[in-house]
């Protein structure tokens, strides 16, 4: 390998008048920071859309783009959002982002400019969905979490729903078209422009090292859609979940809470669910980071509803058959 260096920022973390960094003007100002330093690499975080504890590691999805890195100015400058809509989200620079204020303002105004988005555009939004399957499957659980108020998948009233159920999920596809078209316009916007800045970074000549987490979070379009795939019981929750045993940094160890893999289940079916997910981070990046990569070897399991991971125990993994 030809000797490298580069420097780790997340999105979240560029500069922003509006709370959050994003895939805008800034990116292309750290890129352009990084060439003049003579780095070779961007290093980023996970860029799905944060779930519990607004974790890049907790995602509603391993596939998705996260809603509040999609640059506005972009957005106005395409004619979706106006300069009075973004002057009412512009907030004073600070050391922290506020997650919280961010969600309550930012919906209102994609919603605003995904009123505005033309024919052609819509087509194209569902011309990348036909493309995707994820997107689909994402779309209708960000659509049906919405309409149940925000509950958990394995919370949804409906057990048809809540089970994956076929028929189920197309009557609610149906139901709640509008709003899975939304969900459907916003992922569009992420990756048209995840696409261009990705394009702006290579032509300087730098590269862009991505981070995939092993595990994916409970709550997430992942676990609703596939499963069959996970440790759960017949109502959706775990039976067993990740972590890491005690060891000089915690007496307890660390209980993390992820549904763990049925690795049988993923060897009989040729491990299609890792390669899909692989091979779309290879698209997205030039280099991947598996985050705790020690998991595919051994991976640690906690009974789910102990109270610390002392309960744990070691488990064997894929292996090198995974690879």
């Amino acid at each position: 390998m030809k000797r490298s260096a580069g420097i780790l920022l997340p999105i979240f973390s560029l500069p922003s008048e509006y709370g959050i960094g994003s895939l805008g003007a800034e990116a292309r100002a750290f890129a352009n920071f990084l060439q003049d330093a003579g780095q070779s690499w961007w290093q980023i975080l996970p860029v799905g859309p944060a779930g519990a504890g607004d974790s890049p590691y907790a995602s509603e999805s391993t596939f998705a783009g996260n809603p509040l890195f999609i640059d506005l100015d972009l957005l106005a400058k395409d004619g979706l959002l106006t300069e009075e809509e973004l002057a009412s989200v512009r907030v004073p620079a600070g050391s922290a982002i506020d997650y919280g204020a961010l969600k309550q303002n930012r919906e209102p105004l994609l919603r605003a400019a995904f009123s505005r988005v033309s024919g052609e555009a819509a087509e194209a939004a569902r011309a990348f969905a036909e493309s995707r399957p994820w997107v689909r499957e994402y779309a209708l659980y960000r659509a049906a979490k919405r309409h149940f108020g925000g509950l958990p998948w394995f919370q949804w009233p409906d057990e048809g729903l809540r089970r994956h159920d076929p028929s189920a999920v197309e009557r609610w596809r149906v139901e709640l078209a509008e709003e899975t078209a939304f969900e459907t316009c916003v992922q569009h916007w992420f990756f048209t422009q995840w696409a261009a800045l990705k394009t702006y970074v290579n032509d300087l000549g730098l590269g862009l090292i991505g981070d995939l987490p092993i595990y994916v979070s409970g709550d997430s379009a992942d676990v609703w859609a596939n499963p069959e795939q996970f440790q759960l019981d017949p109502d959706g929750r775990p039976t067993e979940v990740a972590g890491c045993p005690p060891d000089a940094f915690s007496a307890t160890g660390q209980l993390w809470g992820n549904p763990l893999y049925r690795w049988g289940y993923h060897r009989r079916y040729g491990y299609d669910w890792w390669i899909s997910r692989l091979s779309y981070c290879f698209r997205l990046y030039d280099v991947v980071r598996i985050d705790h990569f020690r998991g595919f070897d051994e991976y640690f399991s906690i009974p789910y509803g102990a109270e610390t991971a002392k309960e744990g125990h070691w488990e064997k993994g894929p292996g090198i058959d995974l690879f």
